[in-house]
């Protein structure tokens, strides 16, 4: 995802003030975290 992609997702965001389907939103209170997953890749089946 490129910086511009992203800072549209965001603005969307904040307009409709809701996740979406495919989205879920986490607040960070100490800082960024250190590990980011892909959904996908933790919802599938072994």
């Amino acid at each position: 995802m490129l910086e511009e992609e992203f800072r549209k997702l965001i603005l969307r965001i904040q307009q409709r003030k809701c996740e979406e389907h495919t989205l879920e939103v986490k607040t960070a209170n100490k800082g960024c975290p250190e590990r980011l997953y892909d959904c996908e890749k933790l919802c599938e089946t072994p």
